[in-house]
């Protein structure tokens, strides 16, 4: 374990956030107005921000191994939208932030970077003899698309359970505009 602020080396249980005692001994009494200290208060709001989002990658990263080792018949576009929905969902609160009008874009592309070599292993058995450049844009055009899904999913209020989430994600990365054809049949809820 690390302090958030200075990272010198601490002993004990693993943490997501912790100071040391010099570091802790400076924030004591420190007023976020103060502007003889707002330069501290801003780094522990990063280190704070840091450590939380880190910890949501882990789980993400946990999340995603399974679906790694998972035959390929298994790890299917849809397998693995459900999956980041759920982690995602279970982080709605960090995700309301990061992913928000002023959220952390920084953040938003690390789940995407995160979740790039599942995807592009997936698309390329699905899709096999189109070049790898063609199947990387494809993967841009669709994770973006995912992250404008959940956007509007959060500020929704998320009604749509992860599974109806995955499923619409699923049928517009491989149906595209026919994907409105088939639901044209569904009423809105």
């Amino acid at each position: 374990m690390v302090c958030a602020f200075c990272q010198r080396a601490l002993g004990g249980e693993e943490t997501a956030f912790a100071l040391c005692p010099e570091c802790e001994a400076r924030l004591v009494g420190v007023s976020a107005l103060s502007l003889e200290y707002a330069w501290f208060v801003a780094a522990v709001r990063r280190a704070l921000r840091d450590a939380i989002e880190e910890e949501m990658l882990s789980e993400f990263r946990a999340l995603l191994t399974p679906l790694a080792e998972a035959d390929a018949v298994e790890r299917t576009p849809l397998r693995i939208a459900e999956a980041i929905f759920r982690c995602l969902k279970e982080n709605a609160d960090l995700c309301a932030v990061t992913l928000g009008e002023y959220g952390d874009k920084r953040f938003a592309f690390r789940l995407i970077e995160l979740g790039r070599e599942y995807c592009l292993e997936t698309y390329a058995r699905l899709f096999r003899g189109v070049p790898k450049r063609q199947i990387e844009y494809f993967y841009a055009f669709a994770s973006a698309g995912c992250i404008a899904l959940l956007q509007k999913w959060l500020s929704g209020g998320m009604r749509e359970s992860t599974e109806e989430l995955a499923a619409t994600a699923n049928g517009l990365m491989m149906q595209g505009a026919g994907f409105l054809s088939e639901s044209a049949g569904r009423k809105e809820r």
